[in-house]
């Protein structure tokens, strides 16, 4: 949002009409990559430096980070666990609230779609639950 310069409503829908269309046009994706590496760098840059901060952590014992899990609607931005991976040189996987909860087959493709957007609300729920 902030740097493209535009509103809030309009960056989220640039979001989508940019998923959208990597999905239905393969070199538009391409383009997609160019687009993505540039506004997630200073992401990656962050990532890099909490990373560093947990591994020199006195009750960590230099331990590192092992795998990444996106949640939140932006987590189906296309390539983007791709970019990270890559970026980060660590796993990088889109969060599924679901892998421990019984749901009617028909109904996956619909809740793998919603599923990183719903991550806190389904943990919520379930920590309770043993």
């Amino acid at each position: 949002m902030e740097q493209l310069g535009v509103s809030k409503d309009e960056a989220e829908r640039l979001k989508q009409d940019l998923g959208a269309m990597a999905e239905t046009d393969p070199q538009s994706a391409s383009g997609l990559q160019v687009i993505l590496g540039s506004l997630l760098q200073p992401i990656i840059n962050e990532i890099r430096y909490a990373s560093e901060v947990y591994s020199k952590m006195e009750l960590t014992d230099g331990k590192k980070i092992e795998k990444i899990i996106l949640t939140g609607g932006s987590a189906h931005l296309p390539g983007l666990a791709k970019e990270l991976t890559a970026a980060l040189n660590v796993n990088v996987y889109i969060g599924d609230p679901w892998a421990r909860v019984i749901t009617p087959e028909e109904l996956r493709p619909v809740l793998d779609e919603i599923g990183p957007k719903l991550s806190v609300s389904v943990g919520l729920a379930m920590r309770e639950i043993d």
